[in-house]
């Protein structure tokens, strides 16, 4: 079973949210998950030793809850893509870091591109809340949304993010099997 270490914080049920969706709901993998003092980051430990740190470049920026809930905190832009494993991704919160140690004990994969609090942002959509520019019908423009800005809006973010996660996974030596495939209906507005 992956152990995945958060930070004990106010922001607890978004960041339980994004693991359950994407360990439960994207790869079916079997998971705890404990919360920590003094940790500034998320862990994930698996079967064998090895672990996955995802630096956490949001979460860590909020100390009340739903702080973050103010289109302040809506990215502008994105700030470089990055190659993982091939797959090309869009750096929505985090950095571009990428470091592997590694002894005769245990290897540790360190990952900056926060993909946690970016699939949540993708996700629940809370950009659509806190941005003030909305129709005569008080409605969100996909217009208006940093995806359409920085032209991935026809791309499967999410999914790739899970893959990116699931090619780490396998890199660490990951022993289980994931869901085969995960399906969502993507409806545009015209």
């Amino acid at each position: 079973m992956l152990k995945i270490y958060i930070p004990r914080d106010y922001n607890y049920q978004e960041r339980k949210y994004i693991i359950d969706t994407i360990f439960h709901v994207f790869l079916e993998l079997p998971y705890e998950i404990y919360t920590q003092e003094n940790l500034w980051h998320y862990k994930i430990v698996l079967p064998n030793g090895n672990i996955l740190v995802i630096e956490d470049g949001f979460w860590k920026n909020f100390s009340k809850p739903l702080q973050y809930l103010d289109s302040k905190n809506v990215p502008s832009d994105i700030k470089k893509e990055v190659d993982i494993f091939g797959e090309c991704i869009p750096i929505i919160y985090g950095t571009d870091k990428i470091s592997l140690f590694e002894n005769d004990k245990y290897k540790q994969f360190t990952l900056g591109v926060d993909l946690f609090a970016s699939c949540f942002f993708m996700l629940s959509r809370w950009e659509e809340y806190v941005n003030s520019k909305k129709d005569i019908h008080d409605r969100f423009s996909g217009l208006n949304s940093l995806a359409y800005k920085k032209g991935f809006i026809e791309k499967p973010i999410v999914n790739q993010y899970v893959e990116i996660l699931w090619k780490i996974l396998k890199f660490l030596g990951i022993n289980y099997e994931r869901k085969k495939e995960v399906l969502f209906l993507i409806l545009h507005t015209v």
